[in-house]
């Protein structure tokens, strides 16, 4: 056979190692499925707890600590999310927080309305 070709049952050759001025970049690290499950739990959470105050039985708004409260929780997520996306040892975890935020605002918007669409009812 062609000595150019490696054989079927031969390994694919090794890629080239980078050149001598270079070093090989760190692989990204982090647990995107964990964080991004974790992440909705805490959201849903958090934003499930606050409805009760905002909601149609309560006092259709919350005490002024009790939302700043909860706008810092979810802001604090934001910015943890976002250093840890930065940070590449810990991209993917950070990824993944940003991609439940997401989740979070298309299902908890629909949400959010439902809740709206009630207290205009009652």
């Amino acid at each position: 056979m062609n000595g150019d070709r490696p054989e079927q049952g031969d390994p694919s050759p090794e890629p080239p190692p980078p050149p001598s001025g270079e070093e090989p970049k760190p692989a990204r690290g982090g647990f995107l499925p964990l964080s991004l499950g974790l992440g909705l739990l805490y959201l849903y959470v958090v934003g499930l707890s606050m409805l009760p105050a905002i909601g149609p039985r309560g006092p259709y708004g919350a005490p002024l600590g009790l939302a700043i409260t909860f706008w810092g929780l979810f802001a604090g997520y934001l910015a943890l999310a976002v250093a840890l996306a930065i940070w590449r040892k810990t991209s993917l975890t950070g990824a993944g927080m940003l991609i439940a935020f997401g989740i979070w605002l298309l299902l908890g918007g629909e949400l959010c309305v439902g809740v709206l669409v009630q207290m205009r009812q009652a």
